[in-house]
């Protein structure tokens, strides 16, 4: 094992089940919350569903390799990998779709940059997305 090994190996074998249901219901939604703040509300279900993948992934490689030291960690990094990717596959469609209907077309532009917020946004993930899902605009079903 190395030294950048991330996971726990004299710890004993915590119940997976009960770890995962605990990271279900009390980090996916801080998760959801921050991918949104990251990658904008257009990628709302976006994050949503990488959240899920990572909780689904980490099912199926926990059992085997083990829980990493920060297992809420990690889930955020895999659903933020899972996002990048998926935005770029969809960048990467939409540049090629664009050249079959107009070969002059300029390639689409990357998602906006986040990392400072501006001044009198919110810091708070949780409390954002409080307010986002609250906004008037969003019709009553979403």
């Amino acid at each position: 094992m190395t030294d950048g090994d991330n996971r726990n190996p004299g710890a004993e074998r915590p119940d997976i089940d009960s770890l995962m249901d605990h990271l279900f219901r009390r980090e996916s939604g801080k998760m959801v919350s921050a991918l949104t703040r990251v990658f904008g509300t257009q990628h709302l279900n976006l994050a949503e569903d990488v959240v899920q993948e990572a909780l689904l992934q980490a099912l199926r490689q926990w059992p085997f390799g083990g829980v990493p030291r920060n297992p809420a960690g990690w889930l955020y990094q895999v659903a933020k990998h899972k996002a990048i990717d998926a935005i770029r596959r969809e960048q990467s469609l939409v540049h090629l779709t664009g050249r079959l209907y107009d070969p002059t077309a300029r390639p689409a532009t990357g998602p906006p940059a986040d990392l400072a917020l501006l001044d009198g946004e919110l810091a708070d993930d949780t409390l954002r997305m409080m307010f986002t899902c609250c906004h008037p605009a969003l019709p009553l079903e979403s």
